[in-house]
């Protein structure tokens, strides 16, 4: 199984150097969509209008896979 490793970029860099063993690239943008909402929901008080953040999947040569943004708007 190939590891994948999902990195977060806040305006501060939350590196997973562990990473997880998963079966393929569908099951590794499953969890990350569930470890992004986790996070949201960790921080959901403290994200504002205009804020950015991305989640990175990368595989074990350090390639990223795959990657999900995330901006907070209002609408116009």
């Amino acid at each position: 199984m190939p590891r994948f490793f999902f990195n977060v970029q806040d305006g501060v860099d939350l590196r997973d150097e562990e990473g997880m063993l998963l079966p393929d690239l569908d099951a590794a943008r499953r969890l990350a969509i569930q470890y992004a909402g986790a996070l949201l929901g960790e921080s959901g008080q403290s994200i504002g209008f205009g804020d950015t953040w991305h989640l990175e999947a990368t595989d074990e040569a350090k390639k990223v896979v795959f990657r999900l943004d995330f901006r907070v708007r209002a609408a116009a």
